[in-house]
Protein backbone atom coordinates (compact mmCIF):
# COMPACT_ATOMS: atom_id res chain seq x y z
CA UNK A 1 0.00 0.00 0.00
CA UNK A 2 1.39 3.29 -0.92
CA UNK A 3 0.42 6.20 0.87
CA UNK A 4 2.23 9.97 0.86
CA UNK A 5 3.07 10.98 4.52
CA UNK A 6 4.14 14.40 3.65
CA UNK A 7 1.17 16.08 4.72
CA UNK A 8 0.26 13.75 7.54
CA UNK A 9 0.90 14.66 11.00
CA UNK A 10 -0.51 11.64 12.74
CA UNK A 11 -2.61 8.43 11.68
CA UNK A 12 -5.08 6.10 12.97
CA UNK A 13 -3.34 3.39 13.79
CA UNK A 14 0.65 4.14 13.84
CA UNK A 15 2.93 6.59 15.36
CA UNK A 16 3.46 8.50 12.35
CA UNK A 17 7.17 9.05 13.23
CA UNK A 18 7.73 5.38 14.09
CA UNK A 19 6.83 4.84 10.88
CA UNK A 20 8.82 7.51 9.14
CA UNK A 21 11.72 6.19 11.06
CA UNK A 22 11.09 2.87 9.69
CA UNK A 23 10.63 3.70 6.17
CA UNK A 24 14.20 5.70 6.50
CA UNK A 25 16.13 3.01 8.39
CA UNK A 26 14.56 0.22 6.48
CA UNK A 27 12.94 1.29 3.42
CA UNK A 28 9.59 -0.43 4.81
CA UNK A 29 7.36 -0.50 7.77
CA UNK A 30 5.48 -3.44 9.33
CA UNK A 31 2.30 -2.84 11.10
CA UNK A 32 1.69 -5.73 13.53
CA UNK A 33 -2.61 -6.25 14.46
CA UNK A 34 -2.64 -5.85 18.09
CA UNK A 35 -2.81 -9.47 20.13
CA UNK A 36 -6.03 -10.83 20.78
CA UNK A 37 -7.14 -10.17 24.13
CA UNK A 38 -7.88 -13.09 26.34
CA UNK A 39 -11.36 -13.38 27.16
CA UNK A 40 -10.62 -16.01 30.22
CA UNK A 41 -8.12 -12.72 31.96
CA UNK A 42 -11.15 -10.70 30.82
CA UNK A 43 -13.70 -13.11 32.76
CA UNK A 44 -11.52 -13.74 35.53
CA UNK A 45 -10.72 -10.00 36.09
CA UNK A 46 -14.90 -9.24 36.02
CA UNK A 47 -14.88 -11.83 38.29
CA UNK A 48 -12.02 -10.23 41.11
CA UNK A 49 -14.19 -6.59 40.59
CA UNK A 50 -17.41 -8.88 41.46
CA UNK A 51 -15.90 -10.32 44.51
CA UNK A 52 -14.44 -7.07 46.32
CA UNK A 53 -18.11 -6.08 46.62
CA UNK A 54 -19.30 -7.88 49.90
CA UNK A 55 -23.00 -7.02 48.81
CA UNK A 56 -22.95 -9.60 45.85
CA UNK A 57 -22.68 -13.31 46.45
CA UNK A 58 -22.26 -15.65 43.34
CA UNK A 59 -22.21 -19.33 42.75
CA UNK A 60 -21.22 -21.38 39.79
CA UNK A 61 -22.86 -24.53 39.45
CA UNK A 62 -22.85 -24.37 35.96
CA UNK A 63 -19.65 -23.42 33.79
CA UNK A 64 -21.67 -19.69 33.69
CA UNK A 65 -21.60 -18.13 36.87
CA UNK A 66 -25.06 -16.28 37.99
CA UNK A 67 -25.13 -13.22 40.55
CA UNK A 68 -27.82 -13.65 43.28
Amino acid sequence: MVLSLDKRDKLANADINKVKQGLSDNGYYLQIPPPVESLLNIHLDHGKKINSDSSVNISCKNPQCYLH
